[in-house]
């Protein structure tokens, strides 16, 4: 009888261990998953970030050629020297 109480114990026992060894590799699989999901959202973000500063060059060249045109198309008022008196 109590060897049998003895066999149940171990039993129960090596259950626990396969159950948490079985929640460990889990726990390692969400983990890789995790950091999966971490490089994936860091490449995302470098990637949106390299487009944004794409396009603010892009609106800043296209800024500078409206306004040289504006400056082009402005009235050209001479300018007076003063002359050095000798």
């Amino acid at each position: 009888m109590f060897t049998a109480i003895g066999v149940s114990i171990k039993q129960f026992f090596t259950a626990i261990t396969v159950f948490f060894t079985a929640l460990e590799r889990v726990a390692n699989a969400t983990n890789h998953l995790a950091g999966w999901g971490e490089d994936t959202a860091a490449a995302f973000a470098d990637n949106a970030r390299i487009d944004r500063a794409k396009q603010i060059a892009i609106l800043n060249g296209e800024l500078r050629l409206v306004e040289e045109t504006a400056n082009a198309s402005a009235p050209v008022v001479p300018a007076v020297k003063a002359k050095a008196s000798a």
